[in-house]
């Protein structure tokens, strides 16, 4: 690459996905905005917080993980689906159909959940941040990654990315350790997405994917977690107990991110843009299976389960 990395390219059901590798002696924290984006790195917020959390961040960063053998589509019928409150909990932005405003970015900071027994039987979980997915305002697209529990095609704590309709959950080499802090984001760029995840442990890893056709722009930001579909039927939810999430933002039409709090939580009429808080309801037993709590500043909320199905 220009900047001295490498890159590791993927050709998969007609998409390109570029693996994004920096060069050696490579530090984060000193590197230059240009440099941070030519290697997937989440941009250097301006100042405060924001600056201050991501320095510390990227200091404990030792290199990015080794490329992922191949990349292999996982072809089951497991779906991050676009349904409203049957299958998600957490928080979502969004911008109203004639609003002039869209979203380029979401991420979410949370720790890893471990999971306990539970009465249900073949219990999912999956935690992401994305764009484009809620139902109100979606249009032909979803792009997410995250990382799954007990998932058709992933194993325990596996990190994935997906770009509904055109892939299913694809997984990679890297893996979040359950308890500890995991970082993902999924990026708008010039021809495609970004995929970043860093479970603090040193090693980091990110993927452009090419976009092929037109998609439209996001219309909502997610950080969410999600009982996923396998034949088109939600699965029983996996008891996560409490998921933290220590952060979740937003980037609007290619600005820097903001975190949701900061986000109106009625409708801006002005601007179209709203925060909602999304609770999980079963549609088949009315049983409240998951709900977030406030969110608090820098975008930190709590998710909890409450029941299975």
């Amino acid at each position: 690459m220009a900047g001295g990395g490498s890159s590791v390219v993927y050709d998969m059901n007609g998409m390109t996905v570029t693996n994004l590798i920096p060069p050696p002696g490579f530090r984060p924290e000193t590197a230059s905005a240009a440099q941070l984006d030519e290697y997937g790195f989440p941009p250097r917020p301006a100042a405060g917080a924001a600056l201050a959390a991501w320095e510390k961040e990227m200091s404990g960063w030792t290199g990015a993980a080794p490329p992922t053998s191949f990349l292999a589509e996982t072809h089951t019928k497991v779906v991050a689906d676009t349904e409203t409150t049957a299958n998600w909990a957490g928080y979502v932005v969004t911008a109203q159909s004639n609003s002039l405003y869209w979203f380029s970015q979401a991420e979410g900071w949370y720790t890893e959940p471990t999971f306990a027994s539970s009465r249900c039987s073949s219990t999912s979980e999956v935690t992401w941040a994305g764009l484009g997915g809620y139902a109100s305002y979606s249009g032909s697209y979803l792009a997410q990654n995250g990382t799954a529990w007990n998932s058709d095609g992933a194993d325990n704590h596996q990190a994935w990315w997906e770009i509904v309709p055109h892939n299913n959950l694809t997984v990679i080499g890297y893996y979040a350790t359950p308890d500890q802090e995991m970082d993902v984001s999924t990026r708008n760029i010039t021809d495609g997405f970004r995929f970043w995840f860093y479970n603090f442990e040193g090693t980091s890893m990110a993927f452009d994917v090419t976009k092929y056709g037109d998609f439209p722009l996001a219309q909502s930001a997610e950080v969410v977690i999600e009982r996923p579909q396998v034949n088109k039927v939600y699965t029983n939810l996996a008891n996560f107990q409490t998921l933290y999430v220590d952060g979740a933002a937003a980037a609007e039409q290619g600005n820097s991110e903001i975190s949701m709090d900061n986000f109106p939580p009625n409708l801006n009429t002005s601007t179209g843009l709203w925060r909602h808080g999304v609770h999980m309801v079963s549609n088949t037993t009315g049983h409240d299976l998951a709900d977030p709590t406030d969110i608090y500043s820098g975008g930190a909320f709590d998710v909890t389960q409450r029941s299975c199905n």
